[in-house]
Parts: C-alpha cells; structure tokens; sequence
C-alpha cells in the first residue's frame, strides 16, 4: 500500500492512492505542513507510483529500473528542485529551465513528475512563469509543491493545486514507525519519539551513532553559558559555529560520494544542488540542538511544577534540572522555552547564526537569574 513506508499521514495516503487507482491524479498539488514531516518523502513516493513498472497495490517495487533511477535522482522524468544560491530562492531562470523540459515528450516514465522543495521560495515573477503550466498541465504532468510556508505562496498559485495538509505526528506514531519499520527497542523508541518534536525527521536523526554524543555536547554548551559569564557565553559561541561550519563541509563531502556513486562525474553541474542539500542538513541540526534545549527547559518546568517525581525525559539531567530550577520562577522557564522557539524561528528564516545565538544565550541568562553577568 502507499503508506506502508510512511510514518502516520494515513489520511493523506488514502487521498493520494485513490485518485492513483481511479486514474484521478491531479495535475498539481500543494504538500504543506512543518518541516521534518516527510512531505517530500511521500512526493517521491508518488512519483515512484505512478512511473513504477511492476507497481503493485499502490505501493511501488523499489526494485525494477524507474524506481532505482527515482531514488539515485536519475530518472530524466522525475525532477526535485531545489532552492539555489546563498539566498537560496527559486528563480525565473530555474523556472524556465524546468518548464523547458517539462514540454518536452517523456523519455521514460508514463509521468513528467515535477517536485519543488521549499516552493515558498519561489519570487513573484517566478511564481507567474509557473503559473500557466499550473493552469494547463501538459498531459501526464504533475507538479508537487512542498512548502511549510503556504502562507508565503501566491493566492493564485494555492488556488491551482489540490492541497494536502500534514501535520506533526503523534509520539505514537513516531513510536510505532520506530518500532515496526526500524525494529528499535520500545522504551528506546518512545525516548526518541519524545525527543522528535511529532517530525519523522528528527527522530531518524536521533538515531543515528552520535546522537547521544551530539546531546550531550549540546547540553554542556547551554549549561556553560548558564554557568559562566560574557567571555564564556562567545567563547561557547564560537565553538559552535566551528562546528557547524564543520559539519557543512563534511555534509557537502558526503553528498559528493553519493552523487559521485550515483554515477555523476561532472560535479560543476550539481554544484550548487550539492551545496543546498548540505546547507539543509546544517540548518535541520541547528534546529535539531534548539529542540534539545527546548526539552531540557520543558524538563524544568515539570520539575518546577511536580518536583523530583516528575515524568521528564531527560532523566539523566534530573539532579542539574533540579538545581537550575530552584533558582528560577515559573514565568522565568517560560520567557526561556519561548527563547528557544524564537531562535527556531529565526534559524528557519535563515537569520545569521550567530546572531541568533547571541540573543539566545543573552535571554536565556536573563531569565536564569545571571543578571551579574551583563554587567
């Protein structure tokens, strides 16, 4: 079935296979929903469907050449668009590009499929370029459109499609992928899915080998800054901009030998394609120690609340938790979780890390009762 390899959106499937099975697939669709929720995943999926050459109870092979080009980003029928540049934005050259192919006649698959990630990039005049094929799909053409931000669309652009809402999952959910899919052990699997913030994403992240390594690093770094004064909170700063410059590098490195293994030899091609997926992966990690840090203080407010009994998730932080929030009110936990959510915020609107940070660590000591150390 469709949704046999996707975690929750049962809803969602059922809409998409039907209108597979009824030969009904819309010629342009709206995926909207946070990001993590595996938005893209299931477009990819569509796409596999519909180009599948043994598909089977709407659910594709996986195994037959369509599918194997589909998921090594070959196949000459199915594109995913990314945003490019610094400002990464989806320009009226890449749009032109895409629809240039799009008239041409298929090569392969029975579908042109058309992905475009992070839609809500796309300028005004790009979106009025798209516009017409929206309105008058090419036979055997579909255009999916990811976005988290439905809201940064054209009404006009919105109007064309068929829109499908994804929301975050459950801990359920997520649990019960985990579980079933990924065979992990249930009690580690509900700590995960606690940790996830209800997207699939975060939970594959979590894990991985180092994650709890990664934790435990992000930890010290905000209980340093609680801890110390200005020279620390820059010195923690810097620290871990190094490492995320870092992790971007190796990121791009990594993305290399896959494409490289895919079969791709010119790399100034898919430049630019490499550097997007990387920067994507950074800012899903920068998001991924926010949340950590949301959960810590979320653990505070609970034991502020219910004290040493508390059902928290970082049990192993139980006696730090427990002295932080001795020193600190109700209201002063609070300003830090919406701290955390702000600095999310601003990471997704790709505001400068380090500036992010600053404001972050400066609130954060604020409301902790280190007054002392701004003056």
């Amino acid at each position: 079935m469709f949704a046999d390899a996707v975690a929750g959106h049962k809803r969602q499937c059922v809409i998409l296979s039907d209108a597979v099975a009824r030969g009904r697939v819309a010629g342009a669709y709206l995926f909207a929903g946070p990001d993590g929720l595996g938005k893209k995943f299931i477009a990819i999926r569509l796409a596999k469907i519909l180009n599948c050459l043994s598909c089977r109870d709407s659910a594709p092979c996986e195994k037959c050449e369509s599918c194997r080009k589909i998921n090594s980003g070959n196949h000459p029928d199915v594109l995913v668009v990314h945003p490019k540049g610094k400002e990464r934005i989806i320009n009226v050259a890449l749009i032109g590009d895409v629809l240039k192919k799009v008239s041409r006649k298929s090569y392969e698959g029975r579908y042109k499929v058309i992905i475009f990630d992070d839609a809500h990039r796309m300028r005004k005049d790009s979106s009025n370029k798209l516009l017409k094929t929206l309105e008058e799909p090419p036979p055997g053409t579909v255009v999916i459109l990811v976005t988290s931000r439905p809201d940064r669309l054209l009404p006009t652009i919105v109007s064309r499609c068929q829109t499908i809402n994804f929301y975050l999952l459950s801990d359920k959910e997520i649990e019960n992928f985990l579980v079933g899919m990924k065979k992990i052990p249930f009690e580690e699997a509900k700590a995960i899915a606690s940790f996830a913030g209800g997207r699939i994403s975060e939970s594959l992240k979590l894990l991985s080998g180092d994650s709890a390594r990664r934790r435990n690093i992000y930890l010290n770094n905000l209980r340093s800054v609680i801890n110390g004064n200005l020279a620390v909170l820059f010195n923690v700063i810097s620290v871990i901009n190094s490492e995320f410059q870092k992790l971007l590098e190796e990121s791009a490195a990594d993305i290399k030998k896959e494409k490289q293994a895919d079969g791709y030899e010119d790399f100034k091609e898919i430049r630019e394609l490499i550097d997007a997926e990387a920067f994507s992966h950074v800012q899903y990690e920068k998001e991924e120690m926010l949340l950590i840090w949301q959960i810590w203080f979320r653990d505070m407010l609970l034991i502020k609340e219910c004290g040493s009994g508390a059902d928290i998730v970082n049990k192993s932080e139980k006696d730090a938790l427990l002295r932080f929030s001795d020193g600190c009110g109700f209201d002063e936990i609070l300003n830090c979780i919406k701290a955390v959510e702000h600095a999310r915020d601003m990471v997704r609107f790709n505001v400068n890390f380090q500036i992010v940070l600053e404001e972050f660590f400066l609130d954060i000591i604020r409301n902790m009762g280190r007054k002392g150390v701004l003056t």
